[in-house]
């Protein structure tokens, strides 16, 4: 198999063994290598996360003629456009493909770059098998269904392509890197049962990049990869990275079935529409557990049924509040987010997303919110141009966007600084409870070590109890201390 191509997984390479904790596998790169692979053409993975500079510089790229990039918008593009500025020097003639997220929301900004031979648009599986496949027999690349080239001051682009069945992808390439060097993965593995989603958030980037469509290979063809990841790797827990999992309602029941017929011992997690989980029956949602479901995540968003309305998430408080406890009468976790500072968003419709959270909190103990993130806004959505109306200032380069920061300070030009701090502290309180959740049950059997954990916390516990009941957000120190230290020891919040 002639191995021409390097498919390259951008970020920042780890520094913390806690960092490393949380690298997760570079999926969307193992899904095309995997694809290229069904039709004879082989591929070296680098993933910028753990492999050094001097990997870079020693690698083997003989005969490398082909180099991918897949990139969502922000640091992602930085570190590709690093390394695509040195392999240009070792690859002149080489040609460089440029997808993923950012590409796609913006193909023509993206293929106008001196380091970009062609941008691809959505889904990059065939679109890059035929790129490489006319590379290799000397054929223009120009015109590819799904592709953007730049060539003598014009863009030429090629027709749109449809979604593939994916009943057509094989497994991705998890055999092609070194399972060893991704810690934890396997207590969760990255599996993803199907793409897309069909509803309309106006934050979501579904919207554009999937077109608002669904769709999944047949369920005997997931489980049945389960089941080989299983026997191969031991995989023990699975985070299904499905958009949404449960779209169809008699595949899901289906895969439900066929794990408990085959006795498959594993866990499993996913996401869910609060609305959906409200309708499930009882019967439903035991069979759920039963197949090895131990938590569902959530985007509740907001507490205030105006907001909900405004950008467009198709659920009522009643679902988020009556989907939670359907959740705790069928012994799942419920794990809900929630967001603030979007453009519009009031004092009040703020205060109304405080006040479920406690309500949440107060209904079990075993309910988790693990954050009431800061609005971040994100290319190619309705939000984001409700967003530039409001003053947000945004790139025109793709080297631009590699400076974009989806950052935890809500420093919006829509937002008082009041709301920012507000908003800032009530996220570090929030994250500071789900962490602390986190911690102890990760380490339920170590007495001694959660002892002396949650004693050197109990200050941060008093804070955190008396600023929320009080909604007494001024001169947090302590909090944008914690912050500080959580930011400096392992990398995120």
């Amino acid at each position: 198999m002639n191995t021409n191509v390097l498919l390259v997984f951008p970020g920042q390479m780890v520094s913390t063994l806690q960092e490393m904790a949380n690298v997760r596998l570079p999926l969307s790169t193992l899904c095309l290598a995997a694809y290229l692979r069904k039709h004879n053409i082989g591929s070296r993975i680098l993933d910028l996360r753990i492999d050094t500079v001097e990997t870079l510089r020693t690698a083997d790229l003989e005969g490398v003629n082909v180099v991918g990039f897949s990139c969502m918008t922000g640091q992602q593009i930085r570190f590709s456009l690093e390394t695509a500025t040195y392999l240009r020097s070792r690859l002149p003639n080489a040609l460089f493909v440029w997808g993923g997220i950012h590409p796609t929301l913006h193909l023509e900004e993206t293929a106008v770059h001196p380091l970009v031979d062609v941008a691809v648009d959505s889904e990059g599986e065939q679109t890059l098998l035929e790129i490489v496949q006319a590379h290799n027999s000397g054929r223009d690349v120009s015109g590819i269904p799904g592709t953007v080239v730049h060539r003598n001051g014009e863009l030429i682009t090629g027709p749109k392509r449809p979604f593939i069945d994916m009943n057509e992808l094989p497994l991705p390439a998890y055999d092609l890197v070194n399972i060893d060097r991704y810690p934890h993965c396997l207590d969760n593995f990255d599996y993803q049962t199907s793409r897309g989603c069909p509803f309309k958030c106006t934050f979501c980037y579904n919207l554009e990049f999937n077109n608002r469509s669904w769709r999944a290979p047949i369920a005997d063809k997931t489980v049945d990869e389960l089941e080989h990841l299983v026997k191969t790797y031991g995989v023990r827990r699975f985070a299904f990275v499905d958009d949404e999992f449960f779209i169809k309602v008699k595949r899901a029941e289906r895969i439900y079935d066929l794990i408990l017929e085959r006795g498959l011992k594993l866990q499993w997690s996913a996401s869910c529409r609060l609305d959906l989980c409200r309708r499930s029956t009882d019967e439903y949602m035991q069979k759920l557990k039963a197949s090895g479901c131990s938590k569902l995540y959530f985007g509740g968003e907001s507490g205030s049924e105006e907001m909900l309305v405004t950008i467009q998430k198709a659920i009522k408080v009643r679902d988020i509040l009556e989907g939670v406890q359907k959740c705790i009468d069928n012994d799942v976790t419920p794990i809900v987010s929630f967001m603030a500072g979007t453009p519009g968003e009031t004092s009040k419709q703020f205060n109304e997303t405080l006040a479920l959270i406690s309500r949440l909190w107060e209904m079990d103990p075993r309910v988790t919110v693990n954050g009431i993130f800061p609005y971040s806004p994100y290319p190619g959505t309705p939000m984001f141009e409700d967003a530039k109306k409001a003053g947000l200032t945004v790139p025109d380069t793709l080297d631009g966007w590699g400076q974009w920061a989806f950052q935890y300070h809500p420093d919006h030009p829509w937002l008082s600084a009041w709301q920012q701090k507000r908003i800032r502290v009530a996220f570090y309180m929030v994250r500071f409870r789900y962490h602390l959740k986190e911690f102890n049950r990760r380490y339920k059997k170590q007495l001694a070590y959660r002892s002396l954990v949650n004693l050197v916390t109990l200050p941060m516990r008093w804070s955190a109890s008396l600023r929320w009941r009080s909604r007494a957000f001024s001169a947090p120190l302590e909090w944008d201390l914690w912050a500080l230290i959580m930011g400096k020891t392992f990398g995120y919040l």
